[in-house]
This record gives structure tokens, sequence and C-alpha cells, in this order.
């Protein structure tokens, strides 16, 4: 396995990965931190366009994924039990979609149309990743809010 960054154990603000396709947009992570001893990481999370920040998370994990059109970023979101899921942005609604399947650590690779594509479980019994939006349940959504927030240091 090729553990080139970002991955779920290494990430950095710098990373290519976390700006979209066409430049408008891009993820910031502050509080990161491993979420077991040598286990993957997870933080806060922004998507910032300007001087505005979109809040999502504060159980975010990486790398990020945008779609082609930089309309929609995908990232796995730790849940209670040290389980993934996987969150979709839509940053033109504001709009945050928790899906219900849960994951072991997801690496996600490619979002094209309304197929994620990656890895579940990249070191353990690993599994590739088909994930289509269409199909998947929804376990929730909710609005989001462009805000000017101070973000720290990253």
């Amino acid at each position: 396995m090729n553990f080139s960054s970002p991955n779920p154990w290494a990430f950095s603000p710098k990373d290519e990965a976390f700006h979209s396709p066409d430049g408008q947009y891009e993820v910031a992570f502050w509080r990161i931190g491993e979420i077991a001893m040598s286990g993957p990481w997870g933080g806060d999370c922004a998507i910032v366009k300007d001087n505005l920040k979109l809040l999502i998370d504060e159980h975010c994990a990486a790398p990020v994924v945008w779609d082609e059109a930089s309309q929609r970023m995908a990232l796995p979101i730790w849940c209670e039990g040290r389980v993934q899921q996987i969150a979709v942005i839509d940053v033109g609604n504001a709009m945050y979609h928790l899906y219900a399947r849960t994951y072991g650590v997801l690496w996600l690779k490619n979002f094209h149309g309304d197929l994620i594509t990656g890895i579940n479980s990249p070191v353990y019994r690993t599994k590739q990743l088909q994930f289509d939006l269409r199909l998947e349940e929804m376990e929730r959504s909710k609005q989001l809010e462009w805000q000017e927030v101070d973000l720290p240091p990253f």
C-alpha cells in the first residue's frame, strides 16, 4: 500500500487535495489529533472561501474528495465507536448530508458524478469502496451557514 499524503494517518492543510478543482474553496483542519494511539487523525474542519467559512464538524477526517464541478465535497466523519461515516457537503446550498453506512477507516480517492470511490480499512481487511449517493441511505441533513470566523493558524 502506498501511503502518500494525504491519507488517514498523515495530512497537511497545504495538501493540494484540500483545494477544490476550480480553486475557489479550500478545506481547513485544526485541533487535529489521533483517534487512538497510532491511529488515524481527526479534527475540526471548515470549507473556506475568501473571508467566509462553512463550519462542518468537530470530528472530520481526511482525505477529502471534491466533485469535478467543485460544488460537493465528501469526507469521512468519526462517529461513536471509532467508526466512520461519509458526509457530503453541498457548498452551493450550504448543506451537510451524513450517510448511514459505517466503515472502519476510509481513504477516499475520487468523487465523479454521484460515485465516491476509495478504500475501506486500508491496512487490515482492505476492501474497495464504491459509494453511490443515489443508492445509499441518508442518516441526516442539516443546513450550514457561511460566516466570518477566525480560524486558528494552521
